[in-house]
Order: structure tokens, then sequence, then C-alpha cells
């Protein structure tokens, strides 16, 4: 692993994250980055690449309304993040990720989304992805219906900043 000198100068390595593909690969590389994107904000890595620091659903708002997560899940890993997507550039797409592995984590517990994350482990020299149907054997709902909870807890999660952030100018 190699970190530019620069960036560790600046303390904006994505060290978590990096590390968080050497312990826990996988061929989905949307999975993958997602899980690697939420590990690095939960475990307060370094402000750093795809976010900052800045809270990542707040970021994925933004992006949510132009993500297509069944098309995301079909790219296997190591596909570019740039070429997973038509509607997002590389940063929105690892943002995207790490919101929606957030939210599956948070909303239904890490043993169900580590159990999906096995379904699809990373086999050198193959690119064989599992079927979409692994989303309902895992979590009775399917990768659409997923889709549609994690906008509309973002959506929900925006209305409520906003309340907050009225109510504090008043």
């Amino acid at each position: 692993m190699f970190f530019p000198i620069s960036m560790v100068a600046s303390g904006r390595t994505t060290t978590v994250h990096e590390v968080t593909h050497v312990f826990a690969p996988n061929a989905h590389r949307f999975l993958a980055e997602g899980l690697a994107v939420y590990a690095h904000d939960r475990l307060n890595g370094p402000s750093a690449f795809p976010n900052f620091g800045a809270d990542i659903a707040k970021l994925a708002s933004v992006y949510a309304g132009r993500a297509n997560i069944a098309v995301l899940d079909k790219a296997p890993t190591p596909t570019p993040p740039h070429l997973m997507s038509s509607t997002l550039g590389a940063r929105e797409v690892y943002i995207v990720a790490g919101s929606f592995v957030r939210f599956l984590i948070e909303d239904f517990g890490l043993p169900k989304f580590r159990e999906l994350y096995a379904m699809t482990p990373l086999v050198p020299g193959k690119r064989e992805l599992d079927t979409p149907e692994r989303w309902e054997r895992v979590y009775g709902l399917s990768i659409d219906q997923l889709s549609s909870k994690w906008l509309e807890k973002l959506v929900a999660s925006q209305e409520q900043f906003r309340r907050l952030s009225d109510a504090k100018t008043r």
C-alpha cells in the first residue's frame, strides 16, 4: 500500500479505507467501496476522499436522485468507479456506496450485511457475481426496494436537518 508523501503530510490519507479493502475484499465493487467508505467514516479516519470529513448522508442526498443502485451493484471489482455509472462521477459513486452501506448496517444490522457481503468473495482471476436475488434472500427486499427505503431515509434526514436549521435561525 502506497500513500503519496503529500497526502500523508496534509493528513488526508485514506488509510482506514484502504486497510478495509485489504482485510475485507469483495467481488462487488459497489459493496467493497461502500464498506471502505463507511469504515473510514465510522472509525474516524483522517479527513480524506471522498467526503473529507463531511457527513456522508448529507452528501449522498445531493446525488441519490441520480443513483441507480441496481446498476452500481453490477460492477465487478476492479471496475473503476467512473465507469460504474453514466449519471454519477467517481467521487459521487464512492459517496453513494458509503451511504447505502451505512443505511444497510444501521437499519438492518451488521449480521445481515456480513451475510450479504460473504456471498460475493473476491476470488483472484474471477469476475463472477452473484445474482440480484441475493438481496431478497438476505433482506427480504429487492435491491430496488432497498434503494427506495434508502432514498426515503435520506429525504427524511434532510427535512429534519432543515427544520433544526430553521429553528436555530429564529
